[in-house]
């Protein structure tokens, strides 16, 4: 009787540490998984303000006798974006609880976009044609 206690529970037990760690390795998959669609996404808008800025910058220079204030101002714009970009990285980060943050392999723009392009190149790679 006292055996057959003893293997229930061990069995109890070692059902109770297999599903914690599968548990730990699919909130990893699904961590992994939605910061990749964020970044993804911060791209998405980011060449949608490039694109604006670009558009506001072809309708300024239409502009005549003002060519040193458009200069400024899209200088001020490319500015503010690459000051957006590392802002909403960081925010992004700071969003997410520490324990997290050994999963992540950037901390700024720069490395950021070397995951998106690495994201795109593997979308692009399991495309079929």
């Amino acid at each position: 009787m006292f055996e057959n206690a003893l293997w229930f529970f061990s069995g109890a037990i070692a059902y109770r540490i297999f599903s914690y760690l599968l548990g730990l390795g699919y909130s990893k998959v699904i961590f992994e998984d939605t910061t990749d669609a964020i970044l993804l996404l911060i791209d998405a808008i980011n060449a949608d303000i490039e694109k604006s800025i670009e558009i506001k910058k072809l309708n300024l220079e239409n502009t005549p006798g003002f060519e040193e204030e458009v200069n400024k101002i899209i200088k001020s714009d490319q500015r503010a974006l690459a000051e957006w970009r590392n802002v909403i990285v960081v925010k992004m980060l700071l969003s997410l609880p520490r324990s997290y943050h050994k999963f992540l392999t950037y901390a700024n723009w720069h490395q950021a976009r070397q995951r998106i392009k690495q994201l795109k190149l593997k979308k692009e790679g399991g495309k079929t044609k």
